[in-house]
């Protein structure tokens, strides 16, 4: 997915494919404005790399790892939801935590 082209409109998120698809989009969105900003820093302004990621673009690279891993175990237990990890048993209360985890994630975000 390409972090220019937008998400389909959706009158709810209660899918976990679309919070899915947010978290992604989110990460992305944080990546490309990372190089964009290292690019112009680096080749235009001329500054040293040490400067720029350390001190000008450390909260953007933060922002970026935590959405990487908030990324990361959403997937992993989506995964787990779609193959059926969970059960019979639990399956559903598991979808509903699962799609609460992501709400928070987006809630937060």
């Amino acid at each position: 997915m390409c972090p220019d082209k937008q998400l389909a409109k959706v009158e709810s998120i209660n899918s976990l494919e679309i919070i899915y698809n947010l978290l992604v989009v989110r990460q992305m969105y944080l990546a490309k404005e990372l190089m964009t900003n290292m690019h112009t820093k680096l080749k235009t302004e001329k500054q040293e790399l040490f400067e720029v990621w350390m001190k000008q673009e450390s909260d953007l690279i933060q922002q970026l790892g935590v959405s990487y891993g908030d990324q990361l175990v959403f997937s992993a237990s989506y995964d787990m939801q779609k193959k059926g990890n969970f059960g019979l048993t639990n399956s559903a209360l598991m979808t509903k935590v699962v799609m609460l985890y992501g709400l928070h994630l987006i809630e937060n975000n």
